[in-house]
């Protein structure tokens, strides 16, 4: 058997808002890594600029986005998996540091306003009304976990950041807090390599 056997095959997975943003704020830091060290990488910047308007382009009148589209841009809408449910808007979070980096890249007031927008859509829904994170993993279904309250500490952050509103600053505290819920700390014993040793 090989070692991989799921190498370069598809999982019939649709785009992730979590995957394709993250992989997008990872190149646009590349890129600009790259452009400071004098290389010009083009087709990197093309495609978070891409990316970004497509987001920009594609949210929803409340600010929200949602949790998958298809590779043609398309809401997924198929519930043949219950990791899918693409038509969710609890992954917002996810796409607003990215936005927010795409208006320190580009100075283009859309990307702001488009990070804004979302970034209050998830105040109101998520800190004040849900009182907690769903949504961010795109393997498991879109349940509250640890990556969800993260990607809602970057929202928050990224949104006091650009508006200095203490609000988004009291929500950032309140994400990082139902994060830290998940760290467990067990009094068990590790034992070290001189431990090791003598045990034999």
């Amino acid at each position: 058997a090989r070692d991989n056997d799921s190498a370069g095959q598809s999982r019939g997975y649709p785009c992730f808002l979590r995957c394709f943003v993250d992989g997008a704020e990872g190149m646009l830091d590349a890129y600009r890594i790259a452009l400071k060290n004098g290389e010009d990488m083009t087709q990197w910047k093309n495609a978070v600029i891409k990316i970004g308007s497509f987001l920009v382009e594609n949210q929803n009148d409340d600010g929200s986005f949602y949790r998958a589209y298809n590779t043609n841009g398309t809401v997924c809408t198929d519930t043949s998996d219950n990791r899918f449910q693409g038509t969710s808007k609890r992954n917002t979070p996810i796409a607003v540091r990215f936005l927010s980096k795409m208006y320190e890249f580009t100075g283009e007031e859309r990307y702001k306003e488009a990070a804004i927008k979302a970034a209050d859509y998830c105040y109101e829904t998520l800190y004040l009304g849900l009182e907690k994170y769903v949504g961010g993993t795109p393997d498991n279904p879109n349940t509250v976990d640890k990556e969800a309250a993260i990607y809602a500490m970057y929202c928050f952050n990224a949104t006091y950041t650009l508006t200095k509103d203490a609000k988004y600053l009291e929500a950032a505290e309140h994400a990082v807090v139902s994060a830290m819920r998940w760290g467990y700390c067990y009094d068990f014993a590790c034992p070290s390599s001189s431990d090791k040793a003598a045990i034999n």
